[in-house]
């Protein structure tokens, strides 16, 4: 009989939380369960629900509710019946998905008897311990780091592992291991042509992080400095969606279209990535000191064979080697970014070369699959298991 595994989030399931839903379905030794504590509508969620998972609501009644929607704590009544539920499930280990999720949860993981893993995705590890004057990192390591029941902690690249030492993290708790992205529903042959009209493409939510007025600046830059054609699409929607407009607007910037928010693995979504010339993902550290992980986009770019432009931030350059498997700039350099968009524009066997090289580095390395068995790895060990030692130094050395 397989091992059981109880997957943890706050919510069920952000449109954004394609690595979460990857890690659940690709499970080859373990069976997931899933807990939550509120609904968020996405592709994934029907998708989950549609399947043989067990899915577990953790807040139940008024004062349940009311205490998660004001403090993001369990009542006494709701700590007690997750425990009862994650006992009777049989799960044999926890899984907790982003730092600050997991501060939900704490209380009753200190009260389990269970190996707890606790996986950094970004935010919960740059901006949250800023928030209200440092009271974030304060938390982190009352709730988190100085929990016994917490047995481990993941971080997606060696540089979110030394943000989570600086914040006081144990690091003999940490290990190094990116959970990957599933390659397969991307992939394609793609042909390179040498043209005129060349079509570059950001997918993702429209926050700070993300880098749209940085990439705008450059747009506008390298669209004066070549004579090619080209065209800025940005898919997504968030909070800065009327700023990018009025920029885009008052800076008289022209061919970009904003298409929206668009479903994950939609059939606008393989468009937009099959009519696209050149993929940029400018990642920066916001001014509250935000960062990303390693975008999921990125990696479906590359799968699909496009060409990528990002940024030497947080884990991307441990992913994409400048001038071979993609082209980087630095955060804010508008110059150089322009660059780097030039050169792909201009150049189509530039393009072809870097496409292909980043796609081979993705098929090979960041495979969802392989990764799961990495993350599988991590499980047995955490259980004093007899693991797989190849699959546990590889997760261990990752990156």
């Amino acid at each position: 009989m397989a091992e059981k595994v109880v997957h943890l989030a706050r919510k069920f399931l952000p449109p954004t939380a394609s690595f979460i839903y990857n890690q659940i379905i690709h499970h080859e030794k373990y069976d997931p369960l899933i807990v939550y504590c509120e609904e968020t509508g996405s592709v994934f969620k029907e998708r989950l629900e549609g399947g043989e998972y067990k899915i577990y609501g953790a807040v139940h009644g008024p004062i349940g509710n009311f205490l998660y929607r004001k403090l993001r704590r369990l009542s006494p009544a709701d700590k007690d019946k997750l425990k009862k539920y994650i006992r009777n499930s049989g799960a044999s280990i926890a899984h907790i998905h982003y730092g600050v999720d997991a501060l939900v949860y704490a209380d009753a993981m200190r009260e389990l008897a269970l190996p707890v893993l606790v996986s950094f995705y970004g935010y919960d590890c740059t901006s949250f311990p800023n928030r209200w004057k440092g009271y974030g990192k304060r938390w982190l390591q009352q709730k988190l780091f100085n929990n016994p029941g917490i047995t481990a902690y993941t971080a997606m690249s060696p540089d979110m592992k030394e943000d989570l030492i600086k914040l006081g993290c144990p690091e003999e708790k940490i290990i190094v291991h990116y959970h990957g992205s599933d390659p397969r529903p991307f992939y394609r042959e793609r042909k390179y042509p040498n043209k005129n009209d060349i079509q570059l493409l950001i997918i993702s939510s429209l926050t700070e992080k993300k880098g749209h007025l940085f990439l705008l600046k450059a747009f506008k830059k390298a669209s004066a400095a070549t004579e090619k054609n080209l065209h800025l699409h940005i898919a997504g929607d968030g909070e800065l969606r009327n700023k990018l407009e009025t920029f885009i607007r008052e800076e008289n910037i022209k061919n970009v279209s904003m298409h929206g928010l668009i479903p994950y693995g939609s059939e606008q979504h393989h468009s937009l990535l099959e009519k696209a010339d050149i993929f940029v993902h400018p990642s920066i550290t916001t001014g509250q000191g935000e960062k990303e992980g390693i975008p999921g986009a990125l990696i479906e770019a590359r799968s699909a064979g496009l060409p990528v432009i990002a940024t030497y931030h947080a884990g991307i350059p441990y992913i994409v080697e400048h001038g071979e498997t993609g082209m980087l700039a630095r955060e804010h350099n508008v110059d150089e970014l322009a660059k780097q968009i030039v050169t792909l524009a201009e150049d189509h066997t530039k393009r072809e070369n870097i496409g292909r090289q980043g796609q081979a580095f993705t098929l090979k390395e960041l495979d969802v699959v392989e990764k799961e068995k990495d993350l599988e790895a991590i499980y047995d060990r955490l259980l004093n298991k007899a693991p797989r030692k190849a699959a546990v130094k590889k997760a261990e050395e990752a990156l």
